[in-house]
């Protein structure tokens, strides 16, 4: 099901990614074209509870060939 709230889901087509898809659970960024090196993509949360939270790791993977994937490890987060 996707989140029909997009006020704060903005496209930005420039840089390395191309589209970005927003569902209740992940979002999904796409990109046409990554060269060797390190990337920082931002995704702005709703905070609905305060508390102590596990991040599950991003994984990054091939669209074609997903056996080709690479993933960050676990992370956690605080919200007061």
């Amino acid at each position: 099901m996707i989140n029909l709230n997009n006020k704060n889901k903005i496209q930005h087509y420039w840089g390395v990614k191309t589209h970005r898809e927003y569902f209740k659970h992940k979002t999904s960024i796409f990109c046409s074209r990554l060269k060797v090196g390190k990337y920082i993509f931002e995704i702005e949360l709703m905070p609905r509870y305060s508390g102590s939270y596990s991040l599950n790791p991003a994984k990054a993977e091939l669209m074609y060939f997903p056996v080709f994937y690479g993933r960050e490890g676990m992370k956690r987060m605080g919200i007061n």
